[in-house]
């Protein structure tokens, strides 16, 4: 009722229900698997995809048809599941990688607005799409005989299927999250029109025999990620229709084979593989459009002239352990996304002037400097650059005063770098969309901005400042932070305010900060203010105040309740849940200054030490 409902959803007119009531009455499509009624119904939402006298949804029903690769009721990552739609071709070509994407997001949410998908998130908390499996089972029948879908997910498979299995007519086999451990000598299906092959996440697959690709000359798409493959057959090397080659997280995979004769490749995936050189031949992949060597761990340098001959890469994606070649960099005039690490402050100039004259958005993730491990871990949120041990006192002289970062800049970390002005400001243009700010251990920095400058912190949601010993007043205006979700500033001897009102401001009693969830100010000698004002915040969670002893007041805002016989009442912070303190600052604690003694009283439950 519900995926027939979505597929009608939006037609009023009498006419059109009738005939749609016509057309699922006549439907006489049989299954062997599931009621033939039910088939019947799903059956023609499918159908509903394509409009009568209009193809422009077509592409919806490949999309569809797609999703019955993955096992049942697995959780599909959106952006996973677009990537495949693109290499696969199933979605238009567009101008831009970003919007391909834009189109792959168009096509899931007609699928789930017409409730041939369901919207879901995984367990690390990414948007997904899954199949109810009464819509699985529907698709699996319609592609009967074109695709096979062997993917375990409650049944696991523990050797390859016979030969029998591998049909001449077959275009599409999924034998992903089985438990297949070798494909054996002698194994060679005749699979002429197959075009797309998945074996991902058979975690024991170990060896593939050479005879396996022989007969598979068709073959566009090979997936072969977390698998435990240690090296590929050399027969791999003949596939020359082969568009898409996904080997990440093969864990133990240390060689291989040339690749020199997939000139149609358009996708590399190597990332997080134990191959110590890039494969021979790739530079002759002049059609790569998708390069994936993120933690490319044992990869040490990076041949000379590797990136010159791949001109049509759209996203590339280096290993931080290797220095971004950036004369190569440079001359890629078709790439949106980058990701790897740049030797100083003047190569990051010179990528953020070749980007901006490129005339469309560039998406990177760039380490400055050393690199660091922790410097993205968890977070992959492209348009963030982190500057690690970056000298910028002696670069000064050899690039422009001020460092350029992309105007959709959303992380920005300086850990260990020297030579930054008194004032971040004088040195960077911040955009407004920055979302993470964080600074550690970088000595000559005094100030975030100045007091006359008004910088627009309007999408910032975490400000961390660790052990920047010559900070003294951050400049951070209350007025410009409306989403700032976290504040945590340590181990700064000399910061003595944190939050200023404007000048324009000033006498107002409170200062709105409505998302704020974490305070946390530690070791910070001669702080004596955290606000002036009364700081709004309704959401605060989690206060932590260790090594402050100069500071007098924790200016949260109290909720009035009803007056009673000329008194107000007054409430704790709502989402309130701990207040961490040392235990022997419980005396500190007691001497704090509080607009009304009730406060005081209100906050005593909260109180955690250690």
């Amino acid at each position: 009722i519900i995926t027939v409902a979505g597929s009608m959803r939006g037609v009023t007119a009498v006419h059109a229900w009738r005939d749609a009531m016509e057309e699922l009455q006549e439907s006489a499509t049989g299954n062997d698997r599931m009621d033939v009624k039910v088939f019947k119904v799903l059956k023609y939402s499918f159908d509903q995809l394509v409009p009568k006298n209009e193809d422009g949804y077509r592409e919806l029903q490949h999309c569809f048809l797609y999703c019955s690769l993955y096992p049942e009721d697995y959780l599909i990552p959106r952006q996973e599941l677009i990537r495949r739609f693109i290499s696969e071709e199933l979605v238009d070509k567009r101008k831009s990688m970003k919007a391909q994407f834009d189109k792959g997001h168009s096509v899931l949410d007609k699928l789930v607005n017409v409730c041939l998908l369901e919207r879901s998130r995984d367990y690390d908390d990414r948007d997904c799409v899954k199949m109810h499996d009464l819509v699985r089972t529907m698709a699996m029948k319609i592609t009967e005989g074109k695709s096979k879908v062997i993917a375990g997910f409650y049944d696991h498979l523990k050797e390859i299927p016979s030969e029998e299995v591998w049909t001449k007519d077959l275009e599409k086999m999924s034998l992903m999250h089985n438990d297949i451990k070798e494909i054996p000598d002698g194994i060679s299906p005749y699979c002429p029109k197959l075009s797309t092959l998945l074996l991902s996440w058979n975690v024991e697959l170990h060896y593939v025999a050479d005879s396996f690709f022989s007969k598979m000359h068709g073959l566009r798409t090979l997936d072969l990620s977390y698998t435990g493959i240690k090296e590929l057959p050399d027969s791999l090397s003949d596939l020359e229709s082969l568009k898409a080659l996904i080997l990440g997280n093969c864990s133990s995979l240390v060689h291989v084979s040339d690749l020199g004769k997939m000139k149609a490749l358009k996708e590399l995936d190597l990332s997080f593989t134990q191959i110590t050189e890039v494969p021979p031949g790739m530079e002759k992949l002049v059609n790569l459009e998708f390069l994936s060597l993120r933690n490319f761990y044992q990869l040490k340098v990076l041949p000379t002239d590797f990136i010159f001959y791949l001109r049509k890469l759209k996203c590339l994606y280096l290993p931080y352990y290797v220095e971004a070649p950036i004369v190569e960099i440079e001359m890629l005039k078709e790439m949106e996304e980058f990701e790897g690490r740049l030797k100083d402050v003047c190569d990051f100039d010179r990528f953020i002037r070749s980007q901006n004259s490129k005339g469309h958005a560039v998406s990177y993730r760039v380490q400055v400097g050393k690199v660091n491990f922790e410097a993205f871990k968890n977070d992959m949120n492209f348009s963030s650059v982190m500057f690690s041990s970056a000298d910028f006192k002696t670069t000064r002289e050899e690039r422009e005063v001020v460092t350029l970062l992309a105007s959709d800049t959303q992380r920005l970390t300086f850990h260990e770098s020297e030579g930054l002005s008194k004032c971040l400001s004088d040195d960077f243009n911040i955009p407004n969309s920055l979302q993470i700010l964080k600074i550690e251990l970088c000595h000559g920095i005094e100030s975030i901005q100045k007091n006359e400058q008004s910088i627009v912190f309007s999408s910032l949601r975490r400000l961390n400042i660790f052990y920047c010993n010559k900070m003294k007043k951050l400049g951070l205006l209350g007025s410009d932070f409306p989403n700032l979700e976290e504040i945590r500033i340590k181990g700064c001897p000399d910061i003595e305010d944190i939050i200023v009102q404007a000048v324009e401001a000033e006498g107002e009693e409170n200062v709105s900060l409505p998302k704020l969830k974490t305070l946390e100010l530690r070791n910070l000698p001669r702080l004596k203010s955290i606000c002036k004002a009364t700081m709004n915040c309704g959401s605060i969670e989690r206060i932590e105040l260790w090594g402050c002893p100069l500071l007098k007041k924790v200016p949260l805002y109290f909720p009035r309740e009803v007056v009673v016989d000329g008194q107000t009442n007054y409430s704790r912070p709502p989402s309130l849940r701990e207040i961490k303190l040392l235990q022997n600052e419980r005396e500190w604690w007691g001497s704090l200054e509080w607009d009304n003694a009730s406060h005081k009283n209100l906050l005593q439950p909260f109180i955690r030490c250690s």
